[in-house]
């Protein structure tokens, strides 16, 4: 009898739960504006778009919070449609042999996740994951798919995107086959400082990186990876500032990582 009333009490919490979660959403939704009012929309693949398109595009769009650590998809799923990040930050990752993640790519504001594998017809390569608290716009498979047939222009940016996508990672191949781990750990700071810049009026990273994902990035340990950061720390390439990174000699650390 006590484990029915729990039970009972358990089910109701979830729902109150996922209500609560639901609400919140879809009080945010209402924050996000459509398509051609959107100012996130001049950095996305969605900026050379006439207004009747964007207008299309918004009739079927929906947008979620998604906190920090949320997928947005997993990898060896089926995909249903594209995710523009409206605002926040997500990491494009894959799954190790060794069973630890490999991050492929970051994604920032305006930047379109998740249509390779739609274009591709096959599921998903890698997964994604907010970084921080982030509110992503979704674009059921139709919408989009009807956008590239209908517009050349958009069609031919999303094939620039795909090669460039082909370039970043025949470079990380290159990279993990070739470097010491302090130049990819190197590179990676870097990495995270040319998608999302600086804090104002300083050089101190925009993104907060915990220690595994420094590793995730350069393909080594956790542990590697703390040991060769306290190293930059103590050669001057970077300090922190609580715990975001400065990056204090920014050459220096350029040099290291073009090192083979």
């Amino acid at each position: 009898m006590i484990q029915i009333i729990l039970r009972h009490t358990e089910d109701r919490l979830l729902c109150i739960t996922n209500i609560i979660i639901m609400f919140s959403r879809t009080r945010k939704n209402s924050e996000v504006p459509p398509c051609h009012e959107c100012t996130t929309r001049c950095n996305s693949m969605f900026s050379n778009l006439e207004l009747h398109e964007l207008k299309k595009l918004s009739e079927h769009k929906t947008s979620n919070i998604y906190r920090k650590g949320q997928s947005l998809f997993y990898e060896d799923r089926q995909p249903h449609g594209v995710y523009c990040i409206y605002s926040g930050k997500v990491k494009i990752h894959k799954n190790g042999e060794n069973g630890q993640d490999q991050i492929v790519r970051f994604a920032r504001p305006g930047q379109i996740v998740g249509y390779r594998a739609l274009l591709q017809g096959d599921v998903y390569s890698a997964s994604a994951t907010a970084m921080e608290t982030s509110v992503i716009c979704y674009f059921p498979k139709e919408s989009f798919m009807e956008l590239l047939r209908a517009n050349t222009e958009f069609c031919l940016l999303t094939i620039r995107r795909l090669a460039e996508d082909l370039k970043t990672a025949e470079h990380n191949l290159t990279s993990m086959a070739h470097k010491m781990v302090s130049s990819r750990l190197a590179e990676a700071l870097l990495l995270l400082k040319e998608c999302y810049g600086y804090e104002p009026h300083s050089t101190v990273l925009k993104v907060i990186p915990s220690r595994k994902e420094l590793a995730n990035i350069a393909g080594t340990t956790t542990e590697t990876a703390i040991r060769i950061i306290a190293e930059f720390k103590h050669q001057g390439l970077i300090s922190f500032d609580g715990k975001r990174i400065e990056i204090t000699q920014l050459e220096k650390l350029r040099q290291l990582a073009n090192a083979s």
